[in-house]
Parts: C-alpha cells; sequence; structure tokens
C-alpha cells in the first residue's frame, strides 16, 4: 500500500481476511469511479462486495466506520421500502457490539416489516414483539392517535 500498488494491497487484505482494511480501501477508490453514477449506486456496489467478502471470511465484528456504512445503507433500503432487505445487511453485523442507534434501526425495520396485529380501537401499550436477535428495550405504543 505504501509503495502505491493498491490492487497488490487490496488482494493481501482480502487474503488476510481483514474486512474492515479492504472496504478502506474500496471507499477511497469509490471517489475516483464517479463516472455521472449515483451515491446510491456506488454505495450498493460496495456494500455488495463488502457483503460477500464478510460472508466469505465469516467476520462479523467491524470498525465503527464500517458499521456506519451497513447503517447508511440500510437506511437508504428502508427509505426505500426494502424492509427484508435491510433487514438481512443489518443481521451480518454482530449484534453484541452494536452502537445504541444501529440497535434502535435494527429495531425498527423489524417492527415495520412484522404484520400489525393490533386493531384501531386498542390503545395498549405492550412490550415489543419477539425479535431474532438482542434488542433495546423500550415499549410500543401503537395506535393511539
Amino acid at each position: 500500500m505504501d509503495a502505491g500498488n493498491t490492487l497488490a494491497a487490496v488482494l493481501c487484505y482480502i487474503c488476510a481476511g481483514n474486512v474492515d482494511r479492504t472496504v478502506e480501501i474500496w471507499s477511497r477508490s469509490l471517489a475516483n469511479e464517479r463516472e455521472g453514477r449515483s451515491y446510491a449506486e456506488l454505495l450498493q456496489d460496495l456494500m455488495e462486495k463488502t457483503l460477500v467478502l464478510a460472508l466469505a471470511t465469516g467476520n462479523k465484528k467491524f470498525s465503527a466506520s464500517l458499521c456506519k456504512l451497513f447503517e447508511s445503507y440500510a437506511e437508504i433500503l428502508a427509505s426505500q421500502g426494502l424492509l427484508t432487505t435491510a433487514m438481512k445487511y443489518l443481521k451480518v453485523l454482530d449484534s453484541g457490539g452494536l452502537s445504541p442507534e444501529l440497535s434502535i434501526l435494527r429495531d425498527r425495520i423489524s417492527l415495520s416489516a412484522e404484520p400489525e396485529t393490533n386493531t384501531a380501537a386498542s390503545c395498549n401499550i405492550q412490550p415489543q414483539s419477539t425479535v431474532p436477535y438482542n434488542q433495546v428495550s423500550f415499549f410500543l405504543v401503537s395506535n393511539c392517535l
């Protein structure tokens, strides 16, 4: 990397299973690849490569900056209504070391993807439904407005 041979450096980091460092280099090279493509398209390409690399290495512990990248991409997917896909990307991350913001995003996406079970006439304060990971403790007030 110090010699300026980024391709060789990326290959070395991939072989070593260092997802964080590989994605860091890929992220820097995105600025040079703009060629009329939107930020969302560039981010999608980066996230697809990152996901394949993460699954291939079995690595679930990432740096804070890489977790933030996953969070940004999941937010974009969720805003486009792709809740299931957003949840799949968030499940790649180890749930033990997630930031509070990422845990809340994960809970919100999970709850939004669930079918609504309450009737409009009820106004109950209920604990959150069961989700397949450690969740942030808070109560859901539904159908009260």
